[in-house]
């Protein structure tokens, strides 16, 4: 599997992460719970069953409950749900 060094770009200091305290948390593998990864993931399941509902396509929102499902169904979803990270580490064979 591929090692890489990950760098983040932060335009103006702000994050919209719940939880997130710190630029480098991700970085750091540092997951704790701010918002929890299986409360995210009830959320965005509800934001897809409305927007079925009212005919609204919202593929970003599906590729983001994948991903979040991915988490949780691998045990994570106590975890902060910046955590999602390591799903896509994983994906990209990425190793920390």
């Amino acid at each position: 599997m591929a090692k890489l060094k990950l760098e983040y770009i932060w335009l103006d200091g702000y994050t919209p992460v719940a939880g997130l305290r710190s630029k480098t948390k991700i970085i750091d593998g540092d997951f704790k719970p701010g918002f929890k990864a299986r409360l995210h993931q009830k959320d965005l399941r509800i934001a897809i069953e409305d927007a079925q509902k009212l005919g609204i396509a919202m593929p970003a929102i599906a590729l983001a409950a994948q991903c979040m499902n991915a988490l949780v169904g691998g045990g994570d979803g106590d975890l902060d749900s910046s955590a999602m990270a390591k799903v896509v580490e994983r994906m990209n064979g990425i190793q920390r």
